[in-house]
């Protein structure tokens, strides 16, 4: 298996035209293809590995000091392709009434037992020699509505679920339930806090103690105390992010028959070189008392091209320009070329390049340019691909 040194490009932010036209003008965020043994910027559709057999990606980290790629021998070509944006789905699986399963509800004893439920992450992030981790919780409980809230509670409080990474959880539940939705209030906000069981609502609520409430977000919860006409406490700390929620969008849920709770799975985004982004899925796993089996409510999809996923590329990368170390906290910080709230269309090509040996033989030297074009737009990555698809097919490799 061949290990190809790899140049790192990233395109203009919002995927804008090129500014400068040549090495000298050359702006940050520009993209050119230059014939690496003349310097000539290529233009046109019509070049091809005979024209210009070997090219380099001319790319600018800042404004006038232009960087090139290694060089990409089009004789010699052995893989390429480009690679569309896909959006991430992050796996949501639930137990008892769901969006899926409509017809299912969580059990009721007439004495309380104990229910145990177990979440199942394989994963490539830990050091264990298993690959996978097993958070385990147990409630007692007459089930039901309470069940559901206490399982809610212990997966939501549990520290442990990312230890590594405080604040980035691997997942989280929600309840669940059906009923005959209703408005609450008469085009009344609501403002929630993360961790507080407060909601205060811009109008009159009309709601008592008791009272079942659906949040788009964080799911259901009942009333626990009224404390005025505006303000209620909620039978469980808010999970779900701080925000002030749209008019008529918590809903009053009356006539409810049926319960359940959803695990939701999160993204995990770097937050230092070894923890990097992973996108997690999982099994669920239930005591016999339960009577029910789980189910998948959101299929997981992985991400291609998000922002996240780049910066850790472009960290793998590093070495290229010079950053060979990680470890070297005396070394200013890396001028990350990649912004995490973006997406990507890439574009990368592969070639075998001639290197002279130590004895004056010729050995392999694996060499690949990997190229960041931002999503928003496709202006650059248009008129780059115009250029570069043409001459990589003379060579025997399409971009397409």
């Amino acid at each position: 298996m061949k290990n190809f040194v790899t140049s790192f490009v990233v395109g203009k932010s919002g995927g804008g035209a090129n500014v400068g036209t040549g090495l000298e003008s050359i702006k940050k965020g520009d993209i050119l293809i230059v014939d690496y043994m003349t310097g000539n910027v290529l233009t046109g559709t019509s070049n091809t590995v005979t024209t210009s057999p070997i090219i380099a990606i001319a790319y600018c980290m800042e404004d006038g000091k232009p960087m090139l790629s290694g060089p990409i021998y089009g004789k010699s070509l052995v893989a390429g392709g480009r690679t569309a944006y896909v959006a991430p789905v992050q796996q949501v699986s639930g137990v008892g009434y769901t969006s899926v399963n409509t017809s299912s509800t969580l059990p009721t004893v007439p004495t309380a037992e104990t229910f145990n439920v177990s979440v199942v992450v394989p994963t490539e992030l830990r050091l264990a020699p298993n690959r996978q981790v097993r958070y385990d919780y147990s409630v007692v409980s007459l089930g039901g509505y309470d069940l559901a809230r206490q399982i809610k509670m212990n997966v939501n409080a549990d520290a442990d679920i990312n230890p590594h990474l405080p604040g980035n959880e691997l997942f989280y539940a929600n309840v669940t339930a059906n009923g005959t939705q209703s408005n609450v209030g008469t085009a009344a906000t609501a403002t929630v806090t993360k961790g507080i069981n407060k909601v205060t609502f811009s109008a009159v609520h009309g709601l008592s103690v008791g009272a079942v409430l659906y949040f788009p977000k964080a799911g259901v919860f009942k009333v626990a105390t009224v404390v005025s006409t505006t303000v209620v406490n909620l039978d469980a700390p808010y999970h779900a992010e701080s925000e002030v929620i749209a008019a008529d969008t918590v809903k009053s849920l009356a006539t409810v028959t049926s319960y359940g709770f959803t695990i939701h799975a999160k993204e995990i985004k770097r937050t230092n070189p070894v923890n990097t982004y992973d996108q997690v899925f999982f099994e669920i796993g239930l005591s016999e008392n339960f009577g029910l089996a789980p189910v998948v409510v959101t299929a997981y999809k992985r991400a291609v091209g998000a922002g996240w996923q780049l910066r850790d590329k472009e960290v793998s990368c590093m070495g290229w320009n010079g950053y060979t170390d990680r470890r070297d906290v005396m070394r200013a910080e890396y001028p990350f070329q990649t912004e995490l709230a973006k997406n990507y269309l890439t574009v990368e090509l592969s070639s075998i390049a001639p290197v002279q040996g130590d004895l004056q033989q010729t050995l392999e030297g694996p060499q690949s340019v990997f190229i960041a074009f931002d999503n928003a737009a496709s202006t650059q990555s248009t008129a780059v691909l115009a250029i570069l698809a043409p001459w990589s097919l003379s060579g025997g490799v399409s971009l397409a």
